[in-house]
Order: structure tokens, then C-alpha cells, then sequence
């Protein structure tokens, strides 16, 4: 059992860990085409945020969600409503982002893509997206609500957490349509 504060000072070796209850769990490292789209998803996300001033953005950052045993989960990206992180900030922020996406590795399944998105739910983020390099398609999940699944051909809207953010899908995956 480690805590937040001593996952900081493991060195930092490539490896991608999560700490789920006190307990260090490592994840294999993505391919290529998962950090390419994670690349276009910061682009466009990011883009927004800093045009707009509204929120600030991560990629592979750590977020302590519970305490006495510690847990600090990573998404592939995340993004956080203003002023809800101090600028200044060093560790882990004890918040869930409003918004996180994970992108799907070839490693993964669907299901543990939905667990992946309830489990952050359940942490109080406001929508978690499931981007899936493999099937051009991004799910959608929120509080409450069945989780939609957009092709590449429908349009993303940020509704009431990124309100203004509309790109088509397949933005996210690729340059051109």
C-alpha cells in the first residue's frame, strides 16, 4: 500500500501506473495510432479551451479521487472547468476533471472501455468520451443518460460542459475527411 504522495516520487521510467486503492497498477504503453489521436484531441480541445479562456487541459496527468487508500487515476486526456485548479498547483489535484477522454488501444476492449468511462463517472466527471482509432467512433457517456455512440460522419457537441465546441468526428482521428 502506497499513498499519492509516495506514487510522486517513483521515478519515472516509461512506465504508465495508476494507483487503485493503495495498490500500484501498471499499464502496457499505447501504439502509435492512440497517441496520434490523443494528439488531435488535445489540438482541437486545447484550441478551444485557449481561445475561448475557458478551462485547462492535460494528457497523462494524474487525479487523486479518493483517499485512505489513495487512489490517483490518468486519463488519456483531460480537461477542467476555470478555476477549479489553482495555477500554482503541484501533485495531484483531489478532483475529478470535468471532462476526460480515453482512447481505445488495440489492447483494449469495448467493455473495459465503458468501465474505464462509468468508473469516471462515478468520480464525479461531467462526460467521459471512449475514442476508438479502430472504428472511427466516439461514445459518448454522461450522468444518467445511455451512452451515444457518434460515427465519423456525426458531429461532437461539448453541450452544457464545453458549451461552443462542435467538430465532426472524424476530426479527431484524422486531417481530412
Amino acid at each position: 500500500m502506497i499513498t499519492a504522495e509516495e506514487l510522486l516520487l517513483i521515478p519515472d521510467d516509461d512506465k504508465q501506473v495508476e494507483l487503485i486503492g493503495g495498490v500500484l497498477t501498471e499499464n502496457p504503453l499505447p501504439g502509435d495510432q492512440h497517441g496520434v489521436v490523443v494528439a488531435r484531441l488535445c489540438w482541437l480541445l486545447g484550441g478551444f479551451s485557449d481561445e475561448t479562456d475557458c478551462g485547462g487541459m492535460s494528457v497523462r496527468s494524474g487525479f487523486l479521487l479518493e483517499r485512505n487508500p489513495d487512489t490517483v487515476r490518468c486519463p488519456d486526456l483531460a480537461w477542467v472547468a476555470p478555476g477549479r485548479i489553482a495555477s500554482s498547483f503541484a501533485g495531484y489535484p483531489e478532483l475529478a476533471p470535468d471532462l476526460v477522454v480515453e482512447v481505445r488501444s488495440p489492447n483494449d476492449t469495448q467493455r473495459h472501455m465503458a468501465e474505464r468511462a462509468m468508473m469516471w463517472l462515478s468520480h464525479g466527471v461531467r462526460m467521459a468520451l471512449a475514442a476508438d482509432p479502430g472504428s472511427t467512433t466516439l461514445t459518448v457517456y454522461r450522468p444518467v443518460e445511455p451512452p451515444q455512440m457518434l460515427g465519423e460522419l456525426d458531429v461532437f457537441d461539448g453541450g452544457d460542459v464545453l458549451p461552443g465546441f462542435s467538430e465532426p468526428v472524424w476530426r479527431f482521428f484524422r486531417r481530412r475527411e
